[in-house]
């Protein structure tokens, strides 16, 4: 009886946790009057996988390279109030154990801006650090609006955009995903409220699946 007393008492401070991450962080409602250094529309190639994007520390990653190990994606914005602050939340909580449980070299999350017009990777950074994202195996991505608007098409993201005067307005859907090393979707999972245990079934399966081909390549 007491064990189960405890596993509820650490599922009501889990939950308390990521109430209090997603509640005790200003939306970012500045309009973005930083002149665009990304990609236009006419700039991007065929395949959007091979698009270059910009992590939260400006750096430029080209979308396929970062694919080498299985990857959960997520979609969010700094203008968002609710939605998107409780799944990091709940991502942040969820890297701590995956990384304690496989080591952060054995999967990675990326989070990609659904508002490129908007977010800068300065302000990515904030939004990450406010919930201590590991940066080792978390990227949060900023593409051109071509090649965010086909990842969205392609993952099944449905938008509804109420921005004006140049602050980002959205409302969309909140799954998760778990991707193939080229890409394509293996998975996709519930992301309000985060079913952890079914990104953790996905991940270890593609986990084990990478190590098998490794070691097949011996």
């Amino acid at each position: 009886m007491i064990s189960v007393h405890l596993k509820w008492l650490a599922v009501l401070l889990a939950g308390a946790t990521v109430f209090y991450m997603a509640t005790n962080i200003e939306p970012n409602t500045e309009p973005n009057t930083a002149p665009k250094i990304l990609p236009t529309a006419n700039q991007a190639i065929a395949d959007w996988r091979n698009s270059i994007f910009w992590d939260q520390q400006g750096r430029q990653r080209v979308f396929n390279q970062l694919l080498t190990k299985p990857t959960v994606l997520s979609f969010t914005f700094t203008g968002c109030g609710v939605y998107c602050p409780a799944q990091t939340a709940s991502l942040s909580l969820l890297q701590k154990q995956l990384n304690k449980e496989y080591g952060h070299g054995a999967y990675q999350i990326i989070s990609v801006s659904l508002t490129p017009w908007f977010d800068k990777p300065e302000t990515m950074d904030k939004f990450a650090e406010r919930f201590s994202a590991d940066y080792r195996n978390w990227h949060f991505l900023i593409g051109s609006e071509e090649a965010t608007r086909r990842l969205i098409e392609e993952a099944g993201v449905s938008i509804i955009d109420h921005s004006k005067s140049g602050v980002a307005d959205i409302d969309h859907t909140t799954d998760v995903y778990i991707l193939n090393t080229d890409g394509t979707i293996a998975s996709r999972i519930l992301g309000i409220p985060l079913d952890e245990r079914s990104i953790t079934k996905n991940l270890h399966e593609k986990i084990i699946q990478q190590k098998n081909k490794q070691y097949n390549a011996l």
